[in-house]
């Protein structure tokens, strides 16, 4: 069985750049956070591509642009994004629910 990479502090999200964090000093959850600004910037140039509106539904990209986020919640914060997961379903679940308006003062 592998060890797991020593790590100063404890982190919930993902250990994979610790070896980059080691290399230039910066903590770990900086260099989660830098990964996927710039693998966001990248998906950005494939998603205005290949899912613009003249070849994907409205539906599909927003489906596409959620798994994404997700994805990038759960590699930074790890398993403490079940709080944030909690909070925008409250919310989303109250704008729903709620009278028109009261939620568009």
């Amino acid at each position: 069985m592998a060890e797991q990479p020593h790590i100063p502090h404890r982190t919930t999200g993902s250990v994979i750049l610790h070896p980059v964090s080691e290399l230039f000093g910066v903590p770990l959850e900086q260099v989660n956070f830098l990964a996927c600004q710039l693998f966001g910037l990248v998906a950005a140039f494939w998603f205005r591509l290949y899912l613009s509106p003249k070849h994907a539904s409205t539906t599909v990209r927003h489906a596409v642009a959620t798994l994404l986020g997700i994805c990038f919640v759960i590699f930074c914060f790890g398993w403490y994004s079940a709080h944030l997961f909690i909070l925008v379903l409250g919310c989303y679940g109250i704008m729903v629910k709620a009278n028109i308006h009261n939620v568009h003062r």
